[in-house]
């Protein structure tokens, strides 16, 4: 199984490719030199973006605001096709995990990517994913 490990990413976007209709979407994380773009469902998107924005509105002194650029690092190549994201919260650290599992054939292990992001940088993942959907 190949697992990208990415405790403290610098970026965490979410981007679209090509004309409504037939856009598709990704996401994508950045730590260093390390960078992994996940194929993702509109769906994804769009249940991840409100699950977020649920989880950080009571949580005070969070910034949805760009931090900078928020289009997609070129070229747009997925190192895997996303089946299932999960997150977890730690209020504590002020970060969110969010794990991404590889859609597999049933028994199968596949690609996973554990990404950890601060609150902000979830914030504004959120906003831009309810804009794109």
């Amino acid at each position: 199984m190949r697992v990208f490990e990415l405790p403290e990413a610098e970026r965490v976007v979410v981007g679209a490719v090509g004309p409504p209709g037939q856009r598709v979407f990704y996401i994508q994380a950045r730590q260093g030199l390390r960078l992994v773009t996940m194929k993702v469902e509109k769906a994804h998107v769009a249940e991840l973006s409100a699950r977020l924005a649920l989880l950080l509105a009571d949580v005070p002194g969070v910034d949805p605001s760009p931090a900078g650029d928020e289009s997609l690092e070129t070229p747009v190549e997925a190192d895997f096709v996303v089946g299932t994201l999960s997150i977890s919260f730690d209020e504590v650290s002020r970060r969110v995990l969010l794990v991404a599992e590889e859609l597999t054939g049933e028994g199968e292990a596949g690609v996973v990517a554990r990404i950890g992001a601060t609150f902000d940088q979830i914030a504004a993942l959120a906003r831009r994913g309810a804009e794109l959907v």
